[in-house]
């Protein structure tokens, strides 16, 4: 790696400086905010470091992998609701034989069941990621 040098005054002589300590989004993630400042004149540049960065963006991963469950879920929740609005029609079609309308009550009991599965997980996902 190159040498650092001062964009003001050319000096290769940096001392590091811890700025201050802050907390991040994550849970018990406190880090410090550093800098590398210019012996000679005082310049200072913020420095993150490889670390920080890579939590960073394992955090910004995490939080698009959950909004795209969250969308996923949201889909089988209408797909599973117009099963059901379907299924329901068979039932209360008086022109259906007895047995699609025995067959349509039977399925509707699974899908209702599957319906509150998908709307816990999504009630789940948006609770525990509410600190966000």
């Amino acid at each position: 790696m190159a040498e650092r040098k001062c964009p003001y005054c050319g000096s290769t002589d940096f001392v590091e400086i811890n700025l201050v300590e802050v907390s991040g989004l994550e849970v018990g993630c406190t880090q410090n905010v550093t800098s590398m400042a210019c012996v000679k004149c005082g310049h200072m540049d913020i420095v993150a470091k490889p670390e920080i960065i890579k939590k960073r963006l394992d955090s910004i991963k995490a939080e698009q992998d959950r909004k795209a469950e969250i969308v996923n879920l949201k889909k089988q929740i209408e797909e599973v609701k117009a099963e059901i609005k379907r299924l329901k029609a068979i039932i209360a079609d008086e022109n259906q034989t007895v047995k699609a309308v025995k067959e349509a009550k039977g399925e509707i009991n699974g899908y209702e069941n599957e319906l509150r599965n998908l709307e816990g997980k999504l009630k789940s996902y948006n609770s525990t990621w509410a600190f966000w």
